[in-house]
């Protein structure tokens, strides 16, 4: 059973809660099946949203270790963003969030919640969807750009460990800044592209983390800058006692 406390133990991570998976995965993995479920949903919306092709994001870290929520000891999370893309119209903004919720929904995340963003006209163009069993997150969002954030959800390991095992699943021209390691010139990313199995989407497993199944989730190429720099900042900052943003108890009631 999922333990969840108000008060933080000893951990990992930003959040007023300590969670602790009943079967955390190693992180090597929980950061693949990140990847892919971001991907999964990038495609989802170029395909049925015209968001059109995804642009990595090179002026910030593609991957942070923030989280809104702690972890045990033994546990840390990274928190994926990688790539912008065209902003959904607002007349679609509805129907994709209750198909991306369609893909979530089975691998054990809630209905959305909308994260408030102080003095942002953006409020209500930002969904939020937990993982009660993780500790996971992923939020989408738009403005001037559609952003797709994939937290792993407590993991096995240390920050960064393995490093760059996970993100081979990640496309080529989709990888730039990566961690943004400040000691390194360049990030270390592995070598060669993904192969069709290691991009397929995900499907959930019985520890309410996910796997990849058969379906192949094509990703798509290059797309002149667009930054959604609002909702980028909002999903980087992580805390859920922050002044600036914080997670409205509000649902979206349309979606059963």
């Amino acid at each position: 059973m999922t333990a969840c406390g108000a008060t933080p133990e000893p951990g990992h991570g930003e959040g007023e809660e300590t969670v602790s998976p009943t079967r955390a995965i190693p992180l090597v993995d929980a950061r693949r099946n990140a990847i892919q479920l971001e991907l999964r949903i990038q495609n989802l919306l170029t395909r049925e949203y015209g968001v059109g092709v995804w642009q990595p994001i090179d002026k910030r870290p593609q991957v942070r270790t923030s989280s809104t929520v702690t972890c045990l000891d033994d546990q840390v999370t990274e928190t994926w963003r990688f790539a912008t893309a065209g902003p959904i119209k607002d007349s679609q903004w509805r129907q994709a969030v209750e198909r991306v919720y369609k893909i979530l929904k089975p691998l054990g995340y809630d209905k959305p919640g909308v994260r408030q963003i102080r003095n942002s006209r953006s409020n209500d163009h930002v969904a939020v969807f937990n993982h009660p069993g993780t500790g996971g997150r992923v939020e989408i969002g738009y403005d001037k750009a559609t952003l797709v954030s994939v937290n792993t959800g407590c993991a096995k390991g240390e920050t960064w460990e393995g490093w760059p095992d996970g993100t081979e699943v990640l496309p080529e021209h989709l990888r730039t800044t990566g961690r943004a390691p400040i000691h390194l010139e360049h990030e270390v990313w592995p070598a060669g592209t993904p192969s069709d199995s290691s991009t397929t989407p995900l499907s959930p497993t019985s520890s309410g983390q996910t796997a990849p199944f058969g379906e192949h989730a094509t990703s798509s190429g290059n797309l002149s800058p667009t930054d959604n720099n609002d909702t980028e900042k909002s999903a980087a900052t992580g805390g859920s006692d922050s002044i600036h943003n914080r997670l409205a108890s509000s649902r979206f009631p349309y979606i059963p």
